[in-house]
């Protein structure tokens, strides 16, 4: 889906305009509006014009978001790590800060309404507004006696070694070839995963759910994993803008 996304920031004086154009699948187009609305409601008042950008910007992503909407969801197994959509829009903390610009209208009609902004007449004078006195009566006042602490002594602190975690990088991913073994950080065993994070680590490590038997560059094609009679998965690493760097895992699960 071609559509353009944008964003939106008030910097008192200065503003900037941001945009991130398509194509988007479903799942990344969800994310890149989520996100950059999100950015928006927080960035976008604090500047003079910032409040008419900041509503101008979230109804064209409303209408990019309409657009997106019409797709139909990635079949499992067809792409590659895709963008993580997150909560929606309108349940973000974000929401909140439509709160500001109608702060502002409340106030603006609040002092017209007392005629504090506008008065009726240019000669009228503009009372201020008395706040009434309150008497609080003195706190009381005491002496707290002492309380002896006790002393003790802490043992000393053991810090536990934890095992390095692996990184769940595209660029680590690539370095794979037959022999080594893998994880998906999901959580999951299943055979086909639309996002999964695959993670390098050692064979005799427990963690591991895969083993590489072989390794088919430039390719995306999962079918040619039929010519390895022990391969139950795969991993497919998609470049649509350079085939050739494209290659298929051919996986064997272990440790189950």
């Amino acid at each position: 889906m071609e559509t353009t996304v944008r964003g939106h920031q008030g910097i008192i004086v200065i503003m900037r305009f941001l945009k991130q154009h398509g194509p988007f699948c479903r799942v990344c187009g969800d994310a890149t509006v989520r996100n950059m609305s999100a950015r928006t409601l927080v960035q976008g008042w604090w500047s003079y014009l910032g409040a008419v950008f900041t509503i101008v910007t979230l109804l064209l992503n409303l209408g990019a978001h309409n657009k997106i909407k019409q797709l139909p969801p990635p079949a499992p197994g067809t792409h590659g790590p895709q963008l993580d959509p997150g909560v929606p829009l309108s349940k973000r903390p974000h929401m909140f800060m439509l709160l500001l610009p109608a702060g502002w209208i409340i106030t603006v009609i609040a002092l017209i309404a007392t005629g504090a902004l506008f008065p009726k007449n240019a000669s009228d004078p503009v009372h201020p507004i008395v706040m009434p006195t309150v008497s609080v009566p003195p706190m009381p006042t005491y002496s707290p006696q002492p309380v002896p602490m006790p002393t003790y002594t802490l043992p000393p602190l053991v810090t536990p070694t934890l095992p390095p975690v692996p990184v769940a990088t595209p660029e680590v991913i690539d370095q794979a070839k037959a022999g080594d073994c893998l994880r998906n950080e999901n959580g999951t065993t299943a055979t086909h995963d639309p996002n999964p994070r695959i993670t390098m680590l050692a064979c005799s490590d427990s963690r591991a759910q895969y083993k590489v038997l072989w390794k088919y560059l430039a390719t995306s094609d999962e079918k040619v994993c039929d010519q390895q009679p022990k391969a139950d998965s795969n991993y497919i690493r998609k470049y649509s803008g350079s085939p050739a760097l494209s290659y298929v895992l051919c996986l064997q699960s272990i440790n189950n």
